[in-house]
């Protein structure tokens, strides 16, 4: 956690201050049971800091699970919240 670092990364790619960065969106499966709320709150948690420290515009993106299955094997989402135990 570097917002000093982002915010130069930022400004170096051609976004100073988070201007003109297009909106992207965090996928998360949202299918039932408490790992599902628990991904939904570290996305709320991630969008207000992205929006606080760095000016950027996160969408959040619940999916069912066979969407989610179907989307992170064709790498189609820009951001992602994923975790397994056995």
């Amino acid at each position: 956690r570097n917002i000093a670092q982002a915010k130069r990364l930022l400004t170096e790619a051609g976004y100073p201050e988070g201007r003109g960065f297009p909106p992207f969106s965090y996928m998360f499966n949202a299918g039932g049971g408490g790992g599902a709320r628990m991904h939904e709150q570290v996305g709320i948690e991630l969008q207000a800091m992205v929006r606080e420290h760095l000016g950027l515009q996160m969408e959040m993106r619940p999916v069912e699970w066979k969407t989610y299955l179907t989307d992170m094997s064709a790498l189609n989402f820009d951001t992602v919240r994923g975790a397994w135990s056995g």
